[in-house]
């Protein structure tokens, strides 16, 4: 079945060590929804050197420091569809610019 897709985010803020990567591999199995796994990542890494975590270089590398130029990524990516985005509470928990969530969000 084909669904009208809107503008819409839904946005999962979790905690380690439970089941949201499962569900966001269920939403990413439908067509019609697109699926950012932990944007703000690269950001708290950025923000917070003393945290020793694996593969942090490679995600640096990766992923944006910025945290205005995620946003912006992120509604690039929510124009016109159905958007899943799986973060972790202590990678939002600090950052300066939260209006973002309250736009088209659930």
């Amino acid at each position: 079945m084909k669904i009208q897709p809107l503008p819409m985010t839904l946005h999962m803020i979790s905690g380690p060590r439970n089941m949201s990567t499962a569900i966001m591999y269920a939403f990413a199995q439908h067509p019609e929804i697109k699926v950012v796994d932990e944007p703000f990542y690269g950001v708290y890494l950025n923000n917070h050197p003393e945290k020793a975590h694996p593969g942090r270089e490679v995600i640096l590398s990766a992923m944006s420091h910025d945290e205005e130029i995620v946003i912006q990524q992120l509604h690039k990516k929510q124009q016109d569809t159905l958007l899943f985005i799986k973060n972790m509470a202590h990678h939002v928990s600090e950052l300066k610019n939260i209006r973002w969530m309250q736009q088209h969000h659930i």
